[in-house]
């Protein structure tokens, strides 16, 4: 097999790109994540689940401050576009929300079952929602 990219083979350039393969520990890392962010879910003032497109996963969860028309930051969620969803990030919310920012943690569709260019459009798509 021949160089993809600078010095590096097909096989070292997914190991570079490989964020769990460089942390062993990921699924205890995981874990927690997701622990915390049920646990922080369960105390928010949230609305979950809404619906932003048309797709099964085109959902978001809007964590709100006790403030009115409060500045939104938006996350899309981190998994090489391949992996995880929404909920395991919620507790990244708890710091905005604390300070009066409104957050939407948004969900979209996986890779290979769309391609990245389809993400880009559901990443849009729950902006303008916003």
């Amino acid at each position: 097999m021949g160089i993809v990219y600078h010095d590096f083979t097909p096989e070292q350039l997914q190991t570079q790109h490989s964020a769990r393969a460089a942390v062993p520990e990921h699924p205890q890392i995981f874990q927690r994540w997701q622990a915390w962010s049920e646990q922080y879910r369960k105390q928010a003032r949230c609305l979950l689940d809404i619906p932003y497109g048309s797709s099964e996963r085109e959902r978001l969860d809007l964590f709100l401050p006790e403030e009115e028309n409060a500045p939104v930051q938006l996350f899309i969620h981190g998994g090489y576009w391949q992996a995880m969803n929404k909920s395991f990030f919620s507790f990244l919310a708890r710091e905005l929300v604390s300070k009066g920012v409104a957050v939407a943690v948004i969900n979209y569709d996986l890779c290979p079952s769309v391609t990245l260019d389809t993400i880009v459009e559901q990443a849009h798509r729950a902006t303008v929602w916003i």
